[in-house]
C-alpha cells in the first residue's frame, strides 16, 4: 500500500510539472507571437504619392510652359510630363535667328512643383539628360549657310541653369556641369544629395523651379540662324529627407 501510495503522488507531481511546463511554455509562444505582431511592417499605398510640375502653384496646370526673356520669346514652348514617377520637362530648345550685337541674351522657363499626395515629399535630386542621339545635355546646330566654328564658339559660351527657390541648384554647359549647389553634382547632369526641401502633401505648399540660360553678346555673333537643343530635365522626391 505505501509503494502504491507513493507511485500515485509521484504521478501526481510528474504531470503537476508537466501542465507547468505546458504553461510556461505556451506563455513564451504568445508572447513571441505578440512581439512578432507588433513589429509587423505597414507599408502605404505608392499610388498615394504624387508631385507633379505645375503652370500654377495652387492647382495642377499641365499646358505648355512657355518661355520669357529680355529680348522676348526666344525658347520653344516646354511641355511638361507627368506621367511617369517623376516630373519631366521636355522640349526645351530655342532657334537663335537674331544676330544683333546689343544687350545680354536670357531666355527662363517658370513653373512649380506641387505635391498633390497624401505623403510629405523631399527633394532628392535634379537630373538633365543628355540630347537625344548626343552624348552632351546642349547641343547647338547650325542652320544651312551658318559656321559650324562659329555656332560651337557660341554654344561653349551659353549657360544654362535650374534653380528652385531662388538657389541654383545645377549650372550646365556644353561641356557638362560646372555647378552642383550645396549637393552633388557629375558630368552626366545628376545633381544629389539635397536635404532640406520639403514639399507638403495636398498642396500645402509649393517649390518654384526657373531653368533659365544665357549668354553674352560678344560671344553670341554668327553668320547665321542656329537651334539650341537641351535635355529633358527631371526631379525626384522622396517620402525621407535622407
Amino acid at each position: 500500500m505505501e509503494r502504491d501510495r507513493k507511485g500515485r503522488i509521484i504521478a501526481v507531481t510528474s504531470m503537476l510539472v508537466a501542465v507547468i511546463v505546458l504553461t510556461i511554455a505556451y506563455a513564451v509562444f504568445s508572447k513571441n507571437l505578440n512581439i512578432q505582431n507588433m513589429s509587423a511592417t505597414v507599408n502605404g499605398n505608392a499610388a498615394n504619392f504624387s508631385v507633379k510640375f505645375s503652370n500654377s502653384s495652387t492647382k495642377i496646370d499641365e499646358s505648355d510652359v512657355v518661355p520669357e526673356g529680355t529680348m522676348g520669346k526666344i525658347g520653344l514652348d516646354a511641355h511638361i510630363d507627368n506621367s511617369g514617377v517623376n516630373p519631366k520637362l521636355t522640349n526645351l530648345s530655342m532657334e537663335i535667328t537674331r544676330l544683333d550685337e546689343d544687350g545680354i541674351y536670357d531666355q527662363n522657363y517658370p513653373l512649380f512643383i506641387l505635391n498633390d499626395g497624401a505623403f510629405d515629399a523631399y527633394l532628392k535630386s535634379i537630373k538633365i539628360a543628355n540630347v537625344s542621339g548626343y552624348d552632351k545635355p546642349i547641343v547647338c546646330l547650325p542652320k544651312e549657310g551658318t559656321s559650324k566654328e562659329l555656332v560651337d564658339k557660341a554654344c561653349k559660351a551659353m549657360t544654362l541653369g535650374v534653380s528652385i527657390n531662388t538657389d541654383t541648384r545645377i549650372s550646365v554647359t556644353s561641356e557638362g556641369v560646372t555647378h552642383g549647389g550645396d549637393g552633388l553634382a557629375n558630368q552626366s547632369g545628376n545633381y544629389t544629395g539635397i536635404t532640406g526641401m520639403k514639399l507638403l502633401k495636398n498642396f500645402a505648399n509649393y517649390h518654384k523651379i526657373e531653368i533659365w540660360f544665357w549668354w553674352t553678346n560678344d560671344l553670341i555673333s554668327a553668320d547665321g540662324p542656329y537651334e539650341i537643343k537641351i535635355g529633358d530635365i527631371t526631379v525626384e522626391y522622396s517620402t525621407q529627407d535622407v
